[in-house]
């Protein structure tokens, strides 16, 4: 019963210990995006795109690269410099570049800009790029490295509801086949999304939403007021 360690394109492991009859079927999805071995991925070149909170979830996979001999560019965009998060934990384990839409803070314009200056004009070349950010952030980063043959690997934030794959709320279109971000996802070939569908179903309840916000008489319960 030999144990062995998956890595997966987002970089979060998952060890297996026993290995019983059968298991392999529950497994297949992490053994087709296994990556490779630490020694393999030193020789990689990573550039992450962060986008608003998407800042959080990219700065763990930056560090255990880091802690892991692996050098990783990052981009960090925000409308403007107060929104801007995580930058300085950010230092600390990779190269950041930061974009911000006013301008107020290095970059000014779209990450998209910035990704292409570091590609196009300082000639930066990378094995894989990783964005995580806004729906509308992540598909303009795809569209962007898609002509430099740059692969590019998108965590999904569809709605979920159950988490399991039963409900079928959180489906996407990738390539052409119905996914579940839950249980198939959430990281995703972007130049494989289909990314106006996904938006789309992620603007389902904004209607109600807005309605919601606009009933004064509604007091939330979160925190037993």
């Amino acid at each position: 019963n030999p144990s062995f360690e998956v890595i997966s394109p987002l970089l979060s492991r998952c060890q297996v210990y026993t290995l019983k009859p059968m298991q392999d079927a529950d497994l297949q999805h992490l053994l087709n995006r296994a990556l490779t071995t630490d020694e393999e991925l030193k020789k990689r070149k990573y550039l992450f795109v962060a986008g608003g909170v998407g800042t959080a979830p990219v700065y763990p996979q930056v560090k255990w690269l880091k802690n892991h001999g692996v050098d990783c560019d990052v981009i960090i965009g925000a409308k403007t410099k107060g929104m801007l998060i995580y930058t300085d934990e950010m230092r600390k384990v990779g190269n950041v570049h930061i974009a911000t839409d006013d301008g107020t803070e290095g970059y000014k314009g779209m990450v998209t800009g910035l990704l292409k200056e570091l590609v196009e004009v300082e000639g930066r070349k990378y094995d894989e790029c990783v964005c995580i950010g806004p729906m509308i952030m992540m598909k303009f980063v795809c569209l962007a490295t898609k002509p430099l043959n740059l692969k590019t690997t998108v965590s999904l934030n569809a709605l979920m509801v159950d988490g399991t794959g039963m409900c079928g709320a959180c489906r996407v279109s990738v390539g052409g086949k119905t996914l579940f971000t839950c249980v198939d996802g959430p990281e995703f070939d972007g130049h494989a999304v289909d990314f106006e569908e996904a938006m789309r179903r992620q603007a389902m309840y904004k209607n109600q939403e807005r309605l919601d916000n606009n009933n004064r008489e509604h007091k939330c319960n979160c925190y037993g007021k």
